[in-house]
C-alpha cells in the first residue's frame, strides 16, 4: 500500500487515527524523559507500539464502526473503573495507578467512538503506549529477577554435567576462590525489548494465523533464558582462562550481543517447525 493511500486511511478514519496519535503521544512524552539513561529500550517499546499499531489499524479501519450498545456499555464501564482508579487513594499513591486509570479512560473513548469490534484490534498497542513504556523500569525489575534465577540454574548445573567445580546460591556463582553475582547487568534485562521488538517483527514475516503466532511468542522468554544461560557458562569459562578481566563492560557488552543473535536465531528455527497458511495474503490473522 503506498504512502498517499495510507494517509487518505488515515484521514478517514480520522477518530481512530486520533485517538491512537494522542496514545502515542502520551508514550514519546515517557521515551523524552529516560533519554540520558535507558533511552534505547524505551525507544524499542515505542517502535513495538508503532509496528503493533500500525498492523491493527489496517485490521480495524476493515471493521465498521458500528456504535452498538455493547461498545457504549463497554465505554461506560471502562471510564468507570478509571473513575474509581482516581478516587482510590491507596491505588493511585502507587507507581501503577494513574497509568492504569489513564488506560482505562482511552479503552473507554475508543469503545465510545469506534465501536468494541475496533476496540479489540486497537487496545493491545494502547497498552504498550499507555501502560509498558511509563512502567518499563518497574516491569523490568519484576521479570529481571527469575530470568536470572534461572539461567544461573541452568547454566550451573550444564557445567557441572562437564565437571567444572561450580555451585550456585540464588543469582551468586560460587567458583575456586571466587564469587560471581548475577546482577542485573549479567541477566540479559538490558537487551530483553531489542529482543522482543525483533523477535515480535520474526514471528510477523511468518505466514500464519493468530493462534500459531502466539505459540511462537511463547519460545521468547525460554530462548532468552537459554541464550543468558549460555552467555553466564562463557563468562564463567572465560573467567578461569583469563581472569577478572572478563567481568569489564566491553566483555559485558560483547557477550550481551553473543545472547541477542542466540536468542533470535532460537526464536527463528521455532518457527521452522510451525505450520505455515497456504494463503496468507488472504487468510492471515
Amino acid at each position: 500500500m503506498s504512502f498517499q493511500k495510507i494517509l487518505n486511511k488515515a484521514l478517514s478514519e480520522w477518530q481512530l487515527t486520533l485517538i491512537m496519535l494522542l496514545a502515542t503521544g502520551y508514550g514519546l512524552a515517557f521515551c523524552f524523559r529516560e533519554i540520558r539513561s535507558e533511552m534505547l529500550g524505551s525507544f524499542a517499546m515505542l517502535l513495538l507500539g508503532i509496528i503493533m499499531g500500525v498492523q491493527a489499524f489496517e485490521h480495524a479501519s476493515k471493521v465498521p464502526p458500528l456504535r452498538s450498545w455493547p461498545g457504549k456499555a463497554l465505554a461506560w464501564l471502562f471510564m468507570a473503573i478509571g473513575i474509581l482508579a482516581l478516587l482510590y487513594p491507596a491505588l493511585m499513591n502507587s507507581f501503577v495507578g494513574s497509568h492504569f486509570a489513564m488506560t482505562m479512560f482511552f479503552a473507554a473513548v475508543l469503545c465510545w467512538f469506534c465501536g468494541h469490534r475496533r476496540f479489540i484490534w486497537m487496545f493491545a498497542p494502547v497498552i504498550v503506549f499507555i501502560l509498558i513504556i511509563p512502567l518499563r523500569e518497574q516491569l523490568l525489575l519484576f521479570i529481571s529477577f527469575p530470568l536470572r534465577m534461572s539461567s544461573t540454574f541452568i547454566s550451573v548445573e550444564l557445567l557441572r554435567l562437564f565437571n567444572v567445580p561450580v555451585s550456585c546460591d540464588l543469582t551468586t556463582i560460587h567458583l575456586q576462590g571466587a564469587d560471581i553475582a548475577i546482577t542485573d547487568a549479567c541477566s540479559g534485562i538490558q537487551q530483553f525489548e531489542a529482543m522482543v521488538l525483533v523477535a515480535y517483527i520474526l514471528v510477523q514475516l511468518w505466514h500464519r494465523g493468530f493462534s500459531w503466532k502466539v505459540i511462537h511468542y511463547l519460545f521468547i522468554i525460554p530462548a532468552i533464558i537459554f541464550a543468558n544461560s549460555v552467555r553466564i557458562m562463557l563468562i564463567i569459562l572465560l573467567y578461569r582462562m583469563v581472569g577478572e578481566v572478563i567481568l569489564s563492560n566491553f566483555w559485558h557488552l560483547t557477550l550481551g550481543y553473543v545472547q541477542l543473535i542466540l536468542a533470535l536465531a532460537i526464536i527463528y528455527a521455532a518457527g521452522l517447525f510451525l505450520p505455515e497458511l497456504s494463503e496468507p495474503a488472504a487468510n492471515d490473522e
